[in-house]
C-alpha cells in the first residue's frame, strides 16, 4: 500500500485497526501518485511483475483474490 495523506503514526494505527498484512510505504513527495495518475483516495492498483497496471479502481473488484493470485503466480 502507499500512503499519501496520513502521518506515520496515523498510518500505523490504520494498519493495526484494519489488520493490514501487506507493506505500506509513504509517498511523501507524491512521485508514485503522479506516476500512476492517482487523483483521489482510496485508489487501488494491481501491477504485474513488469509494473504494468492490471487493475485501477476505487474499490476492490469482487474477484480480487484470484486476480492477485494470477499476478504473483510463478511464470512457466
Amino acid at each position: 500500500g502507499i500512503n499519501i495523506q496520513d502521518s506515520p503514526a496515523r498510518t500505523e494505527g490504520g494498519i493495526k485497526d484494519f489488520g493490514i498484512k501487506y507493506r505500506v510505504v509513504r509517498d511523501a513527495d507524491a512521485s508514485v501518485t503522479r506516476s500512476y495518475k492517482v487523483t483521489g483516495t482510496p485508489t487501488i492498483l494491481f501491477l504485474d511483475r513488469n509494473g504494468v497496471v492490471r487493475y485501477f479502481g476505487n474499490e476492490l473488484p469482487v474477484d480480487y483474490s484470484s486476480r492477485l493470485d494470477a499476478l504473483v503466480a510463478p511464470k512457466g
